[in-house]
């Protein structure tokens, strides 16, 4: 069993993802080492997670994650990470989300996956149009002042108009001009901030909108 789980390792690290799934699957069916059965679970849904298979994925992880002694891997910490990304390629993004914050709640050590969760959270509320939420989210990629900052600050701004605060939205909008000069999201800004100009008649304001827009990016 631990042969062919390791064997199946080597497969995935060389990026032969279909023969390192046959080889999980066989070391799965082995049960010899209940802490190798449930790290073959884990990593058949890794495999099945990289060749697109998010319905597998999911199952696997789900299995991986009932196995009484899947919590003495070092897979576990990351569990619920996987399974959201499972849920957020399946665009069911409510149970996304939820697994998202499971992570949140329990993996603050690692940074990296820290903020991604956060800004994958925020994009699954915004989705559903749970527009409060997502922002309390999108905040915290602001603060962590990572390379997502600039388009966390962006969708952040644009929540405004979903709750009917146009002129934070706009004032927000400004703000992310200021503050990302070289931000790949500042056309949609400019397009956004002129409608919103718009919506609240002040149309001297989106025409000089509009012009810069097409100054800056013509």
């Amino acid at each position: 069993q631990k042969v062919l789980f390791y064997r199946g390792l080597e497969l995935y690290t060389d990026g032969n993802y279909e023969e390192a799934s046959k080889m999980f699957t066989k070391s799965i069916s082995e049960q010899k080492d209940a802490t190798f059965t449930a790290r073959a679970t884990f990593w058949k849904g890794e495999t099945e997670y990289v060749l697109n298979d998010f319905k597998e994925a999911l199952i696997s992880f789900k299995q991986f994650m009932g196995l009484a002694q899947a919590k003495e891997t070092p897979e576990f910490k990351n569990i619920n990470y996987n399974i959201a990304y499972a849920y957020f390629k399946l665009k069911e993004y409510d149970q996304a989300g939820n697994y998202f914050q499971s992570q949140i709640a329990t993996s603050k050590d690692d940074k990296v996956r820290l903020n991604d969760s956060y800004l994958r959270l925020a994009d699954c509320r915004f989705v559903t149009s749970k527009y409060g939420a997502a922002m309390e989210a999108y905040t915290k990629v602001i603060e962590s002042k990572s390379v997502d900052a600039d388009y966390a600050y962006f969708q952040k701004a644009i929540s405004y108009g979903f709750i009917s605060k146009n002129d934070k939205k706009i004032e927000e909008l400004n703000a992310f001009l200021q503050l990302y000069p070289k931000s790949d999201y500042r056309d949609d800004a400019m397009f956004e901030l002129g409608n919103t100009y718009v919506a609240e008649n002040k149309n001297d304001l989106a025409i000089k909108t509009y012009d810069r827009l097409n100054t800056e990016f013509k």
